[in-house]
């Protein structure tokens, strides 16, 4: 049933006949991502219309000339309207400062590989190059989360999270360490999510800033450079939950 995406890419797209409408208007980046998304089974992001909540669900597979996805069964508990042919949902891909939201309208329910899947019809797109504005997680002050550090040489060290993104963070540690650790140093960070779980992942320091007010203090940008693919699913789904807390806060406010 599905066209891999890698094969079309390598150039046997001419070797097949597309069923559907033609696709020469998705982007060489557009194709990138959702390849990567395809190879990794990344997670997308489910939001349907008039609901709060978010759903997740696994890329299994895509046709690139019809225009269809394969996704894994949503969790968690996804409603009937979500699972029912011709209901539309949206469903958005990340892949670091990259972001496909897809507008998408269930076609059927099927068995794939022994497990039920959806097949799903793409009907509009959305391709943005800097998630960074509406995808980084800023915390409060009161609720930063606790990242341990472990840098090449040196004793292990405990920050703060001031704000996280799926490609990278902005750390903080009370103190002054801007002349012991250097910019561009690698470093192994480990995560704790607060409920008992940890994200281990490693990183490159890109810049680091030191501030005397309100007290010493210094900040670390961080770029990840390296996760296990566990470890992302994880840490997109911390993601998306603070997200959801924050929206649901400000609808609260209004």
């Amino acid at each position: 049933m599905f066209e891999r995406l890698s094969q079309w890419l390598l150039g046997v797209k001419s070797q097949v006949k597309s069923s559907g409408p033609a696709v020469q208007d998705w982007s060489d980046a557009e194709l990138e991502l959702i390849l990567w998304c395809e190879r990794q089974q990344s997670l997308g992001r489910i939001e349907l219309p008039g609901r709060s909540g978010l759903f997740h669900s696994a890329l299994l597979g895509m046709d690139v000339l019809d225009n269809q996805l394969l996704i894994d069964m949503p969790f968690p508990s996804p409603p009937i309207e979500l699972l029912l042919p011709n209901n539309e949902c949206k469903i958005s891909f990340f892949k670091q400062q990259q972001l496909l939201q897809l507008v998408v309208r269930v076609e059927e329910r099927l068995l794939f590989e022994g497990r039920s899947a959806l097949l799903v019809k793409i009907i509009k797109r959305d391709f943005y190059t800097d998630r960074r504005a509406g995808e980084r997680v800023v915390f409060n002050r009161s609720n930063w989360p606790l990242v341990r550090l472990q840098i090449p040489m040196a004793d292990q060290l405990r920050a703060r999270v001031i704000n996280l993104s799926s490609g990278g963070a902005l750390l903080n540690i009370f103190g002054r360490y801007d002349s012991s650790i250097p910019a561009k140093a690698k470093i192994a960070m480990k995560l704790e999510l607060g409920d008992g779980d940890c994200i281990d992942v490693k990183g490159v320091i890109k810049a680091v800033s030191y501030y005397r007010r309100p007290c010493q203090h210094t900040q670390f940008r961080v770029q990840f450079s390296a996760i296990e693919k566990n470890e992302q699913r994880k840490l997109d789904l911390f993601l998306a939950f603070q997200q959801e807390q924050w929206a649901q806060a400000k609808a609260a406010e209004g």
